[in-house]
């Protein structure tokens, strides 16, 4: 988890344009500054960012202190990514954030948002977060589900079966052929 100001300098355009104005779109320009904390940065070599992304937030309030966990009798991954790989992940989730604060100060649509974020006293920390995992081979696929171990948030895939689709889709065609033939058949008889 991350901490770290942040000073950005942006550029946009912003529509309509202001009467008077020949164009459609016309630049803005401004500054923003932010602080921003637990920014999470997923340090697992084993899920990907994808699958750590779907199942956040997680309450970092109610974290408890490395102390008072039995991590003897849980089963916990040690931190995969080194801090030198995490600080550019980090950078770039705060960047990330800052565009979409600095896209808040455009008035109507925007488009051609830049930002030029300079970050000054980023801080890391190792955390361990409660999630858990289920994974299953069906068919010499492997499967994944988290589960998000604070709010019970769900995410993964599941197997897809085309054969039972083709099943359920030629039943949904028998049904809907005999009941035209029903009707065809009523309608002849009258």
């Amino acid at each position: 988890v991350f901490e770290a100001d942040a000073y950005t300098m942006w550029t946009a355009d912003s529509s309509p344009a202001p009467p008077g104005r020949r164009g459609d779109w016309y630049p803005l320009s401004g500054e923003n500054r932010s602080h921003y904390v637990d920014v999470l940065v997923g340090g697992s070599s084993i899920l990907t960012p994808n699958e750590t992304a779907s199942i956040i937030p997680f309450d970092l309030s109610t974290a408890v202190a490395r102390d008072k966990i039995d991590l003897d009798h849980a089963i916990v991954e040690t931190f995969r990514v080194p801090r030198k790989l995490a600080r550019p992940l980090a950078r770039g989730a705060i960047e990330s954030l800052e565009m979409n604060t600095c896209q808040r100060f455009v008035p109507n649509r925007c488009r051609n948002m830049k930002v030029n974020v300079r970050i000054e006293g980023m801080r890391g920390r190792p955390l361990l977060l409660p999630v858990w995992i289920l994974a299953y081979r069906y068919k010499q696929q492997v499967f994944r589900v988290l589960i998000n171990a604070q709010s019970g948030k769900i995410a993964g895939a599941a197997p897809f079966s085309y054969s039972k689709l083709g099943v359920i889709l030629a039943i949904i065609a028998a049904v809907i052929a005999l009941f035209v033939l029903i009707v065809f058949l009523f309608a002849a008889a009258q």
